[in-house]
């Protein structure tokens, strides 16, 4: 009995020093010690990703890409784009991706045609165009890109990828126009 008294006391002190704050705020154990470190390492990792996320979706909004298609269904045809660069802030670059086809949906040119790219912009920006796959820039120094041809009777895309980047901060409203001529 008296046995069961003392372990009553016991029990009580422990929870009476809970109460009154004499309970230490470090681990008494190793496995208290691990749990504390395991919960601050999670709680650090959350915080480093939450930053990572938030700068790779910053970086993403700076790469603005736009996938379009222009057909060119026959000679004569001219064809405009217009590609908004307001706001862009020095060394800010963009990326936009833009097609010439000779088909659209099932129609497919009969005749071979020849079109040029006109690029229209000012001397704020630099301007970077590559066909298909190359890494070489196409664009020659009346902003034009001459000389192309659509095969006819043959579903045929010549793909480009124009990287704008800006050496100056542009204004408000300003734009890059884009025309395609057969």
């Amino acid at each position: 009995m008296a046995r069961k008294k003392k372990e009553a006391e016991i029990k009580f002190d422990e929870v009476d020093s809970v109460k009154h704050g004499k309970y230490t705020w470090y681990p008494k154990d190793s496995t208290d010690l691990m749990l504390v470190i395991v919960f601050i390492a999670l709680l650090a990792l959350t915080v480093f990703l939450g930053f990572k996320a938030h700068y790779a979706k910053q970086d993403l909004k700076e790469h603005v890409r736009a996938n379009i298609v222009i057909p060119v269904l026959g000679k004569g045809n001219t064809s405009d784009i217009s590609v908004d660069v307001a706001n862009m802030k020095k060394g800010q670059e963009k990326e936009y991706i833009f097609k010439v086809s000779n088909s659209k949906e099932d129609n497919v040119n009969p005749e071979e045609v020849n079109y040029t790219v006109i690029f229209g912009y000012n001397d704020s920006i630099y301007l970077e165009v590559t066909k298909n796959e190359g890494t070489e820039n196409v664009l020659d120094n009346e902003n034009k890109i001459k000389d192309n041809t659509l095969q006819k009777d043959e579903k045929q895309e010549d793909i480009y990828r124009v990287k704008i980047k800006a050496k100056k901060n542009t204004k408000k409203k300003q734009l890059i126009n884009i025309t395609v001529k057969s």
